[in-house]
């Protein structure tokens, strides 16, 4: 099996166990409903909620804003194992993140009682896959650094 279809084959597995992992964690908590669209359950103003809660509840507020962060870390590392390199790729994986995360906030608007949809939660997410994206370029840097020190040496 060639480099490029081992790639291929490793972010498919990476997505759909990424994404049946998602699943699970922003499905856990819900009392599920049809086409729920409580007003009160929709926020477009940022940091509003999160203000208050890095006031009063600063554990709370770290572990709600590292853990949006941090759900998304693995999709824009995954997402940038096979592709194209440089800004663009990175443009394009931010992009599919925050098209994620809205899918994600619009799941918990329309078919929970139980969750919020926030702009709060698309920022931190999109964030997150731009941070997994950053990795990916930060780790294969170091590993072609690595490669041409080797190479270097078995040259000598």
């Amino acid at each position: 099996m060639n480099n490029h279809r081992f790639r291929t084959i490793l972010r498919m597995v990476g997505l759909f166990l990424y994404f049946s992992l998602l699943f699970c964690v922003i499905a856990y908590p819900f009392h599920f409903t049809w086409l729920n669209m409580d007003p009160t359950l929709l926020n477009f103003k940022p940091f509003r909620y999160l203000k208050y809660e890095f006031a009063y509840h600063f554990k709370i507020a770290v572990m709600y804003s590292l853990g949006n962060v941090l759900l998304f870390v693995p999709l824009g590392f995954i997402m940038m194992v096979k592709g194209q390199k440089g800004m663009i790729k990175w443009l394009k994986v931010t992009i599919f993140g925050c098209l994620i995360s809205l899918s994600v906030e619009t799941f918990q608007f329309l078919f929970t009682t139980s969750r919020s949809a926030d702009i709060d939660d698309l920022i931190f997410n999109t964030t997150g896959s731009f941070i997994g994206a950053i990795s990916y370029a930060i780790m294969r840097g170091i590993k072609n650094k690595m490669i041409k020190k080797q190479l270097e040496k078995q040259a000598d």
